[in-house]
């Protein structure tokens, strides 16, 4: 996935594009604001708070998502 991810640094991305959980980490990053700065400087970049912003939202969405369909 990474090598994936690098070719849209520096521009836009098209999120219909990418597998389902790729395109719900780049929603996530938009909702934070650091969307930009994904497509910037990559997702390493970021800082140990702002990665873990990322993954609370994502498991967040993901175990809700799993109540309703249980």
């Amino acid at each position: 996935m990474k090598k994936k991810e690098k070719l849209f640094l520096g521009g836009e991305i098209n999120l219909s594009e990418l597998d389902a959980d790729v395109q719900k980490k780049y929603e996530v990053a938009k909702e934070l604001g650091i969307y930009d700065k994904v497509l910037e400087k990559g997702w390493g970049s970021l800082t140990a708070e702002e990665t873990g912003r990322v993954g609370g939202m994502l498991r967040k969405r993901k175990n809700s998502g799993e109540r309703v369909l249980s």
